[in-house]
C-alpha cells in the first residue's frame, strides 16, 4: 500500500483524466497556412473591388444574398445542394475574396467563383487591382 501523504501531484499530473469538454481550450494552433491566407495576404496585391462587387451584386440577385453581421455574404451556394437554404451551405467573404462552401465544396477562390457565376474577371479588369498595392 502506498502511503499518499508522501506524495505531492500538480494540475499537470492530472490533465489526462481531464473530460475532454475542455479539449478546444488546450488545442495548438495550426502549423499550416490556408488557402485564404495564401491567396490574399501574401500575393502582395489587393483584389479587384470592381470584380468584388460584381460577385456580390450577383449572389444578391440570383442566390438568395443578404449580408451577415459579420461582413459576410450568406447565400445559396452557386455549386448546389439539394437542401439548400441562403447561409446554410455557403458564404462569401467580400473583404478577402473567398467563398465557403460548407458541404463538398470547400474553399472557392474569387477566379473560381467568378466562373462559376458566369462573371469574367477581365470584363473587371482582371482579379486584381492595378492601380493598388498591399502595403
Amino acid at each position: 500500500m502506498i502511503d499518499v501523504a508522501d506524495h505531492h501531484y500538480t494540475l499537470a499530473d492530472f490533465e489526462a483524466l481531464l473530460p475532454m469538454g475542455d479539449w478546444e481550450l488546450r488545442k495548438h494552433k495550426k502549423p499550416y497556412t490556408t488557402r485564404q491566407t495564401v491567396h490574399t495576404v501574401h500575393s502582395g496585391r489587393l483584389l479587384n473591388p470592381a470584380l468584388i462587387e460584381a460577385v456580390t451584386h450577383r449572389l444578391y440577385r440570383e442566390y438568395s444574398g443578404y449580408r451577415k453581421e459579420n461582413g459576410y455574404i450568406a447565400a445559396l451556394c452557386p455549386c448546389g445542394h439539394v437542401h439548400d437554404a441562403p447561409g446554410k451551405h455557403f458564404n462569401f467573404d467580400p473583404a478577402h475574396g473567398i467563398g465557403v462552401c460548407f458541404g463538398r465544396h470547400g474553399h472557392i477562390l474569387l477566379k473560381e467563383l467568378s466562373v462559376i457565376l458566369g462573371i469574367q474577371p477581365t470584363d473587371y479588369g482582371g482579379l486584381f487591382d492595378s492601380e493598388r498595392k498591399d502595403t
